[in-house]
């Protein structure tokens, strides 16, 4: 085997827990919510628009050691390692997936070469994304900057604007593709960041220098700013004082 698959979670790699571990194959299974109805006579019929539920990362590999002992300590250490955080494979190269591990290897001791499994699940928002965001920057009042993000599907902007006037900034507002996020009373002083980002559940977190800000947004505020992928999404900014921002935004993968 001269290319070896690579599997790693939050940065870990999975064959470096031990050299006798060899993936043999990633596969990836998605489970759609699927709303029905019965229909007398029809049989099921399918209500309103299919969603994806959950997304399945199975992980096959074998242990290339014959003593049980030996391969008892190598799936211990590979339980240990299989918990919660970014995964990314050599399958899905420079994308990441926030996971939890919901099959654990069996504890039995396999032949030599007997493959094994362990299972990743996204929830939430289960689609792969960029490791790395496309970013633009600007300063000012107001200007705008565009983004292209890489990907399948919408994907959500993120921020950090950091107040450069000398006085204190208490409103901002951002605008894309005809949606609206702005804050009013934010307090931000000289030298702070408002920084928009999201966890790995992809909720959506805002913070004006150690301060969480979400409770700042006016009630016009859209959820989320959504860019569209594979084409140039231009982004408006304004703010009541001087402010150095940059945008960013990592696309998503069906």
């Amino acid at each position: 085997m001269n290319e070896r698959m690579r599997c790693a979670l939050n940065g870990a790699e999975m064959t470096l827990l031990d050299p006798r571990l060899y993936i043999q194959d990633i596969e990836e299974q998605i489970k759609m919510n699927i709303l029905t109805a019965e229909r007398p006579g029809y049989g099921l019929t399918p209500l309103g628009t299919p969603e994806r539920e959950q997304l399945n990362v199975l992980v096959r590999f074998v242990i290339k050691e014959k003593r049980r002992m030996e391969r008892t300590g190598i799936i211990s250490r590979v339980n240990a390692w299989a918990k919660e955080g970014w995964l990314t494979v050599s399958t899905r190269p420079e994308q990441r997936l926030y996971v939890r591990c919901t099959q654990p290897a069996g504890s039995q001791a396999l032949p030599l070469n007997g493959e094994m499994l362990i299972c990743f699940t996204a929830y939430d928002e289960a689609y792969w994304q960029d490791q790395y965001a496309v970013s633009a920057s600007a300063s000012g009042t107001g200007g705008s900057v565009i983004l292209r993000p890489r990907g399948t599907r919408k994907c959500r902007l993120e921020a950090e604007i950091i107040n450069q006037s000398g006085d204190t900034v208490n409103n901002l507002t951002l605008r894309a593709n005809g949606g609206l996020l702005a804050f009013e009373g934010l307090g931000l002083e000289a030298g702070q960041a408002l920084r928009l980002y999201h966890d790995g559940r992809r909720l959506l977190h805002a913070d004006a220098g150690d301060k969480a800000a979400l409770d700042c947004r006016r009630a016009d505020s859209a959820d989320e700013l959504l860019l569209m992928p594979g084409r140039e999404n231009t982004v408006e900014f304004t703010a009541d004082g001087r402010c150095g921002v940059t945008l960013r935004a990592r696309g998503e993968y069906d």
